[in-house]
């Protein structure tokens, strides 16, 4: 109703109704991460409406969630039905072989991040390095394997700028 301006419950047949999801990731993440201002998060609605589950995974797979916020915010800006021109598929834009490997279905939000949050994690056990292991999400492991370090690719050098710039916007710079 206050969404709509309305005064009372009726509706008629012609009215054009907005309708919102009710999203409480605000209030979880001030209990959750008090250093957190919801305002300061990136990404807009779209993308805030999945920093709890991201959070949920990022705690169960002992990766920062920042990072994986982050990541998801540079990826799909919170759009889980997004495919890239790549093929990269849902909210954390995975590769067919990459969603496979995991045996997540990048299609279903939960699952992707999930998915997301072991392959970093992985990523992060093969490099020691958090922006090593960013631009592995970006350009795969073997690439930044064949330059000891971020590649001198201008595609994954801006993502890890992006992702670790939202890092920064939400407190993070542990890196």
């Amino acid at each position: 109703m206050k969404l709509n301006n309305l005064t009372s419950e009726e509706i008629y047949y012609d009215h054009v109704l907005k309708i919102q999801e009710i999203v409480e990731d605000d209030v979880f993440l001030n209990k959750t991460m008090n250093e957190v201002i919801p305002d300061q998060i990136p990404g807009g609605n779209q993308a805030k409406r999945w920093a709890k589950a991201i959070l949920e995974s990022a705690q169960k797979h002992q990766v920062p969630f920042q990072i994986l916020y982050s990541i998801m915010v540079t990826e799909s800006r919170g759009n889980p039905n997004l495919v890239s021109n790549r093929g990269a598929i849902g909210l954390m834009q995975l590769q067919i072989e990459t969603a496979n490997f995991l045996g997540v279905n990048p299609c279903i939000p939960e699952e992707s991040i999930d998915g997301a949050a072991r392959y970093l994690k992985s990523l992060f056990a093969e490099f020691h390095d958090w922006p090593f292991a960013i631009a592995a999400y970006n350009c795969g492991p073997d690439r930044v394997k064949k330059y000891k370090g971020v590649p001198p690719i201008e595609e994954t050098q801006n993502y890890v700028k992006s992702v670790l710039s939202y890092c920064s916007a939400i407190n993070w710079d542990d890196y």
